[in-house]
């Protein structure tokens, strides 16, 4: 059992309902924390919940570091899991985590839900706006009247702006409201090294989009 089937078997039943219902995005490969790590799927709606996907054929050797990572942003995050490292996996992801249970029979993956996540009680605001472009950032404090002194600053000052004002509901709706915003094929972009770092910026246009609050 590959990844890919895991995949399959996660948007055919888990996701279904998100893709028709008008009010949720789902997103694959998603980066966070400027590109230090990739959820595999994420679900934007009322709030952003991740999936990350551990086939048999995996390992979970960098589930720690993504552990770390996802707690700092995603409201809820479920874990997909095969057979051979469920009992595994129950030892290190915390309490909070949902857990899927992926199974191959007779040539196909299926998926049983054993435990369904709960809210997660680590998000960091800092971590949080870093889910946000340099100019939804910018947008974002002019329109709550924070932009003085901002509009040449970079973008870690913008966020840590965002951090220290709003509260974690509020920059949350924010953050989410961008994300359902952007078009697909911007949110599809993989990051791309910038003087060693991380990056990811849409490409210019002559409107200003209207921040959502």
């Amino acid at each position: 059992m590959r990844e890919a089937d895991v995949r399959q078997a996660v948007d055919s039943k888990e996701l279904r309902s998100f893709y028709s219902d008008g009010e949720s995005k789902v997103l694959h490969e998603f980066c966070l924390c400027q590109g230090e790590v990739r959820i595999d799927i994420a679900v934007v709606n009322g709030h952003l919940h991740g999936y990350e996907l551990k086939s048999d054929s995996d390992t979970l050797d960098r589930l720690p570091h993504q552990i770390k990572a996802y707690n700092k942003v995603l409201d809820y995050t479920t874990l997909v899991v095969g057979e051979k490292h469920i009992e595994a996996a129950l030892e290190i992801i915390p309490t909070w985590w949902g857990v899927v249970r992926a199974k191959e029979s007779r040539g196909r993956t299926y998926t049983k839900v054993i435990r369904k996540p709960k809210a997660n009680p680590e998000i960091d605001l800092y971590s949080l706006a870093q889910l946000l472009w340099r100019r939804e950032a910018l947008l974002t404090l002019e329109a709550h009247g924070l932009e003085k002194g901002m509009s040449n600053k970079p973008r870690r000052i913008l966020w840590e702006k965002l951090a220290e004002h709003f509260t974690r509901e509020e920059l949350s709706h924010i953050v989410r409201s961008a994300l359902k915003r952007r078009p697909d094929r911007q949110l599809a972009l993989k990051p791309r090294r910038s003087g060693g770092s991380f990056q990811r910026s849409p490409k210019s246009s002559g409107s200003r989009d209207r921040i959502l609050l």
